[in-house]
C-alpha cells in the first residue's frame, strides 16, 4: 500500500458502483494485526476507503461484507462511506479484534466527507474502535437503521453536523452511546436501546444541535439524556417516550427543551403513524437460488444497447414463470411500452440503465393476464437497482399485494387508487404519490422537484417518511383529504429559484414533521416552512417564526425540531351508525365486505343512543340477524390499526346492559377512509349469518335479540370518549305495533297481504320483505310462521341508561393495598387509565401496590392494553387482576408486564400463603402488550396480544376467590421508597360493572 494512501482498499470513481459480497461471513477483509500503515491514529486509513466525489458519487452500493482491522491498529478505520443521491450500505460488520481487553481502532464507520448523502445505510454491525460510528461535517441527510455498536473506547456515535434519522440502534456500551457536538446537526433517534452503561455516563450526551427522540430505553446509564456543557440531567430515564431539545450556536448556546411548532389546537407530541400498533420492517424477499427460475429480456429477443424498444421481451420473460427478472449487462434497455407485474414474479432486477417512456405496474394477474385471487400469488415482490431515465411517470402499485422499490432511481411511484397492498420504498430517488386508503412506508426517500410541481402527494392516505432529501423549489410533501403523514429527519436543499410556495403543506390533513432542516445556497429562500389549512383557513410557519432555529453553516438556513399539526384525538368523533342487510340482494348477495354494502343500509333504521326507548326503527326483522353494522367516524387516529379489539360487543334483552353477556365478536373488520358521512372513514363490521340452530359460533351474527356496541376510547380510534350504540332483531317483525315486537298472526297476515315479485320488487325499507332479497312471498311467510315470540321471548323495547363513567372510569374505587412508602394514585381521562403505586411488590406471603377495582359477581373477564410501566426496578409490575379482598395477603390471579414489555401470570391460592408464578416471562421486549384475564367459575386463563386481536395463552390456574370479587387495575413499583407509573387503554370489564 503506497505510503499517502487513504485506504487499504481505495474507490476514487464510486458513481452507481455496487460492490456485493456472497454473504457477510463469507467475504472477509484483515488487516495484519499490527500493520505499520495503520499506527497513527492522528492520520486514519480505512480499511475500505471512498473519496469525496464532489456531489456526484452517485447511487453507490456497499453489501454484505466484513471488515477486520485486526489487533494493535490504532490508526485504523473500518469503511469511510460516500454517497449521494442515493446508495446504500447493508449487512456489513467492521471489527476491530481485542487484545488485553482494548479494541484499538479510530472509528469503525466513518461519514465525514462534506456533500455526502442521502444515503441508506442498514443491517450493520460494529464491534471496538474508540468510536464506533463517526461523522464530522457535512451537509445532506443519511438514515440509518439496525445498527448495532459495541465496546467502544470512547462512544457508540459520534453525532456531527449533519442530518440522520436513526432507528434500531442498539448500542452494548459503558460509554455513552450517543454523543451530540455539533450545533448545525440533526438527529431523529426512535425505537432504540442504549445498554451496559456505566452509571457515570448518560447515555446520550448532548451538547449542540437539534434532537429529537422516540420509544428510546436505556439500562445502566446514570441519566438517558444530560447536557454536558450545562452541568445538568435533561432525562432521568432511564426510558425516553418522546423528548426534543436544541441548542444553537446562532441563539448563543441556550439550550430549549421540546422546542416543538403548532399552529392549531394540536397534539403536543408526534403522530406516530404505525400499522397493528407497531412500524412495520421492510419485507425481505427471499433469493431464488435455483438459476433455473432466473430469466430476462435477453433470452426473449431483447437486446440492450440497440435503441429498440425490449419492452415485450421484458414482458415475455416475466410471464414466463420465472420467480426473479434481471436485466443484464451495462448497456441501456429500452422500455416504451408499459409492463405489468405478475404471476410468479417475486423479484425484478436491473443491473444496467433503463430508458423508460413508459409504466411498470404490479397487478394481481396470472401471466394470461387474467385476474386472480391475490393469495395464488407471491405476498410480496420487490423491484430493485433500477435507474429509470426519462420516464414521466415510472411505477404503478395496483395490487392487493406488498410491493418493495429498493434502491430505484424513479420520476415518480403510485399507490394508486385499485388495490389496497401497502408500498415500502427505501434508498429510493424520485416522487411518491400515495390516493385513498393506502399506506406508504418509505425509508431513505430523495425527491428533487421545482416550482411549479409538487414533490410528494398524499392524498387520503398514510404516508410515513423515516429520512428525506430534497432539492430545488415546489411543495415538497403536500398532504390533503384527511391524509396523514409523519416524517422523521429531512434535509431541504434550497438550490434554484423560485421558492414561492412552502416546503410542506396541508389541508383537512394530520401532519407531524419532526428534524428537519434548510441549506440555502441562493438569495431565493423559502419563506414558507409550513402552511396549514384547515376548513378554508390556512396558517403558517414562516422563515421569521420564533419557534425555526436560526442560522447554521450554510447561508440562511433554519433547523425545525418539530411541527405538529395533526388534532389527535381532539376532533375525533361517531358521526353515524348504520345496520345494513349484508349478504342480502342489495349488495349482490356477498357476504363480504366492500362499497356495494352502502347500498344495503337500512335508511329507515337507526341506532338506539343510551337514555332512550327503543322503536321499530331501532330494530330489524332480517332473517340473519344483525350481520352488517357501520360506524362513521371522522378522524379516525389510525384507520390501518383498527381491529376487533377496538370495540365492545354485547347482547341481551332488557334495560340494564351492564349485566349482558358478550356477544360474538365480528368476523372482519375494514375501513374505507373517505367512503363514510362528509367524507368521513367508513368502518364495517361483519359477522357470520345466524343458522338458528340454538348455539352460538363464533362470529355468529345476533337474532331475536339487542346487540350493544362500544366504540372504545383509545389510541387507535382517537376518541375522548367511548361511544356506545344499540341495534336489535326481531326476525319476522313488521311494525304492526308501537308499544311492543311480538312476532304473531298479525305479521303472518301483513305478508300475506303485501306480497311482491319480479314485476314489483319491493324496495330496501318494505316492512315484510323479511329476507331482503326484493320479493314478498311463501318464504317470508314461513320465517314469520316458524319465529313467533310470546311474553317470555318477545324483544323487549328497551330503555339502555346513560353509562355513569365517573373519574375512575368504569371503576369505583382507587386504593393503596398493604403499606406502602409513597401514597398512590388512579386517574381516568378519555379512556386513558393513569396509575401510581409504589410498595415492595405483589408477591410472597403479603402485598403491596395501588389497586383500582370494582366488585364483579360470577362470571366474567377485564382487558387492557399496558401502554407503559416505569422502570423504577426490573420486576415492577402493572397488569389485571381479580382479587379476593384488600387484604394485603388475600387470594388473587393477575396477568402483568413489566418494564421491559414482558408479561406473565401469578396467583395467591390461599389467604396468606405464597404466591407463585408459571414461572417463564413471554411476549418479548419489542412492544406494548394487551393482556387479558378472564375468570369461569374458579378457573382463570390468562391471555397476551401484540394487537388485540390474536391472542395467545399465558396459562390457566384454580383459585376460589368466592362468588364477589375485585377485579380492576394495579401496579407497583418493587421500590417502596419511590412511585411507579403506568398506564393503560382500552379498558373493558365484562359484564360491565
Amino acid at each position: 500500500m503506497p505510503a499517502d494512501a487513504q485506504a487499504a482498499l481505495f474507490v476514487n470513481n464510486n458513481q452507481r458502483t455496487n460492490y456485493l459480497g456472497e454473504s457477510r461471513d463469507g467475504v472477509v477483509f484483515r488487516v495484519k494485526d499490527d500493520h505499520p500503515d495503520f499506527q497513527n491514529a492522528g492520520d486514519p486509513v480505512a480499511v475500505f476507503g471512498m473519496a469525496n466525489s464532489a456531489g456526484f458519487g452517485f447511487e453507490s452500493t456497499l453489501k454484505n461484507m466484513t471488515f477486520d482491522v485486526g489487533a494493535g491498529n490504532e490508526g485504523a478505520r473500518g469503511v469511510t462511506w460516500f454517497s449521494n443521491n442515493g446508495g446504500t450500505l447493508a449487512n456489513v460488520k467492521i471489527v476491530a479484534r481485542e487484545r488485553g481487553g482494548t479494541r484499538a481502532g479510530v472509528s469503525g464507520l466513518n461519514i465525514r466527507n462534506d456533500n455526502n448523502g442521502p444515503s441508506m445505510i442498514r443491517d450493520l454491525e460494529i464491534v471496538g474502535f474508540d468510536k464506533g460510528i463517526e461523522d464530522v461535517y457535512g451537509l445532506w441527510q443519511h438514515t440509518l437503521e439496525h445498527i448495532r455498536v459495541e465496546d467502544q473506547n470512547v462512544v457508540g456515535y459520534s453525532k456531527g453536523s449533519m442530518t440522520t434519522s436513526l432507528r434500531g440502534f442498539t448500542s452494548v456500551n459503558s460509554v455513552p452511546a450517543i454523543q451530540m457536538g455539533a450545533s448545525s446537526g440533526v438527529l431523529v433517534l426512535i425505537d432504540s436501546s442504549l445498554t451496559g452503561g456505566d452509571a457515570s455516563n448518560a447515555a446520550i450526551e448532548f451538547d449542540w444541535g437539534n434532537l429529537f427522540v422516540r420509544n428510546v430505553d436505556t439500562e445502566g446509564y446514570g441519566q438517558a439524556i444530560s447536557w454536558p456543557d450545562g452541568g445538568q440531567t435533561l432525562v432521568t430515564g432511564p426510558n425516553v417516550d418522546e423528548y426534543s431539545v436544541r441548542r444553537l450556536g446562532a441563539n448563543g448556546g441556550t439550550l430549549e427543551e421540546d422546542p416543538y411548532i403548532t399552529k392549531w389546537p394540536s397534539e403536543t407530541q408526534s403522530l406516530h403513524l404505525t400499522k397493528d400498533g407497531v412500524i412495520p420492517e421492510v419485507p425481505e424477499v427471499a433469493w431464488e437460488t435455483n438459476m433455473a427460475n432466473w430469466d430476462g429480456p435477453h433470452n426473449h429477443g431483447g437486446v440492450a444497447g440497440d435503441s429498440a424498444d425490449d419492452a415485450a421481451a421484458l414482458q415475455a420473460a416475466i410471464d414466463s414463470g420465472a420467480t426473479t427478472i434481471y436485466l443484464p449487462g451495462t448497456a441501456t434497455w429500452k422500455i416504451a411500452q408499459d409492463v405489468y407485474i405478475r404471476g410468479n414474479v417475486r423479484r425484478i432486477i436491473s443491473f444496467s440503465r433503463t430508458n423508460v417512456n413508459a409504466k411498470f405496474i404490479l397487478v394481481d394477474q396470472d401471466v394470461n393476464a387474467n385476474t386472480v385471487d391475490p393469495a395464488t400469488l407471491p405476498d410480496a415482490v420487490t423491484m430493485q437497482h433500477f435507474w429509470l431515465f426519462n420516464n414521466d411517470y415510472g411505477i404503478e402499485h395496483r395490487s392487493d399485494r406488498t410491493l418493495v422499490l429498493d434502491g430505484v432511481y424513479v420520476t415518480e411511484a403510485r399507490a394508486g387508487a385499485d388495490g389496497n397492498g401497502p408500498m415500502f420504498t427505501r434508498d429510493v430517488s424520485g416522487s411518491i404519490r400515495v390516493s385513498h386508503g393506502r399506506d406508504v412506508w418509505a425509508r431513505g426517500l430523495n425527491t428533487e422537484n421545482d416550482e411549479p410541481n409538487v414533490g410528494n402527494i398524499n392524498d387520503g392516505g398514510q404516508l410515513w417518511v423515516f429520512g428525506f432529501k430534497t432539492e430545488r423549489g415546489g411543495v415538497k410533501i403536500d398532504t390533503k383529504n384527511g391524509g396523514r403523514t409523519e416524517l422523521l429527519g429531512g434535509h431541504v436543499a434550497e438550490t434554484t429559484t423560485g421558492n414561492a410556495s412552502p416546503i410542506f403543506r396541508g389541508t383537512d390533513a394530520a401532519m407531524s414533521l419532526v428534524g428537519f432542516r434548510t441549506s440555502s445556497f441562493m438569495e431565493d429562500t423559502f419563506d414558507v416552512f409550513v402552511e396549514d389549512t384547515r376548513g378554508g383557513e390556512s396558517r403558517t410557519v414562516v422563515r421569521g417564526d420564533g419557534g425555526l432555529g436560526d442560522g447554521w453553516a450554510t447561508g440562511d438556513g433554519r433547523a425545525v425540531v418539530a411541527y405538529f399539526g395533526h388534532s389527535g384525538n381532539n376532533d375525533t368523533a361517531v358521526v353515524n351508525r348504520h345496520v345494513f342487510y349484508n349478504n342480502s340482494a342489495w349488495d349482490g348477495d356477498d357476504p363480504g365486505a366492500n362499497g356495494n354494502d352502502d347500498d344495503a343500509i337500512a335508511p329507515d333504521k337507526t341506532a338506539l343512543p343510551p337514555g332512550e326507548q327503543a322503536s321499530f326503527a331501532n330494530y330489524t326483522s332480517y332473517h340473519r340477524g344483525i350481520n352488517g353494522v357501520m360506524i362513521d367516524i371522522d378522524d379516525l387516529a389510525d384507520p390501518a390499526g383498527l381491529s376487533a379489539a377496538d370495540f365492545a360487543f354485547a347482547t341481551g334483552n332488557d334495560s340494564e346492559p351492564a349485566d349482558w353477556g358478550a356477544a360474538p365478536a365480528p368476523a372482519s373488520v375494514t375501513v374505507r377512509p373517505g367512503a363514510g358521512v362528509d367524507g368521513s372513514d367508513r368502518v364495517t363490521l361483519i359477522w357470520a349469518d345466524n343458522d338458528f340452530d340454538g348455539i352460538v359460533d363464533a362470529n355468529e351474527a345476533v337474532a331475536k335479540d339487542w346487540l350493544e356496541v362500544t366504540v372504545q376510547a383509545n389510541a387507535t380510534t382517537g376518541l375522548l370518549d367511548a361511544d356506545v350504540f344499540y341495534f336489535g332483531n326481531a326476525v319476522g317483525e313488521t311494525g304492526d305495533s308501537t308499544t311492543d315486537a311480538f312476532v304473531n298472526a298479525v305479521d303472518g297476515a301483513g305478508v300475506r297481504e303485501h306480497p311482491r315479485s319480479g314485476r314489483d320488487p319491493a324496495p330496501i325499507d318494505y316492512a315484510w320483505d323479511i329476507t331482503r332479497d326484493r320479493f314478498v312471498n311463501a318464504v317470508d311467510s314461513a320465517w314469520v310462521r316458524e319465529h313467533p315470540t310470546s311474553g317470555r321471548n318477545v324483544l323487549n323495547l328497551i330503555t339502555p341508561p346513560v353509562p355513569e363513567d365517573g373519574p375512575l372510569g368504569v371503576f369505583e374505587t382507587g386504593e393503596d393495598v398493604g403499606n406502602v412508602g409513597v401514597t398512590g394514585s388512579s386517574s381516568h381521562d378519555a379512556g386513558l387509565y393513569t396509575l401510581e403505586g409504589s410498595g415492595w411488590d405483589i408477591w410472597s406471603d403479603y402485598d403491596a401496590f395501588h389497586y383500582l377495582h370494582e366488585d364483579l359477581s360470577g362470571d366474567g373477564e377485564i382487558v387492557a392494553r399496558v401502554t407503559g410501566v416505569e422502570n423504577t426496578n426490573e420486576w415492577a409490575k402493572a397488569g389485571v387482576m381479580f382479587r379476593e379482598s384488600t387484604a394485603p395477603d388475600a387470594k388473587f390471579v393477575m396477568v402483568l408486564q413489566r418494564p421491559d414489555n414482558q408479561v406473565t401470570m401469578q396467583w395467591r391460592d390461599a389467604t396468606g400463603a405464597s404466591a407463585s408464578w408459571t414461572g417463564s416471562l413471554v411476549g418479548g421486549t419489542s412492544s406494548v402488550k394487551y393482556v387479558k384475564l378472564v375468570r369461569s367459575g374458579d378457573s382463570f386463563t390468562g391471555y397476551y396480544s401484540i394487537d388485540g386481536s390474536s391472542w395467545t395463552t399465558i396459562a390457566t390456574h384454580t383459585t376460589d376467590l368466592g362468588d364477589t370479587a375485585r377485579v380492576g387495575l394495579c401496579v407497583t413499583s418493587h421500590n417502596d421508597a419511590t412511585l411507579a407509573t403506568a398506564t393503560f387503554d382500552t379498558v373493558s370489564v365484562t359484564p360491565s360493572p
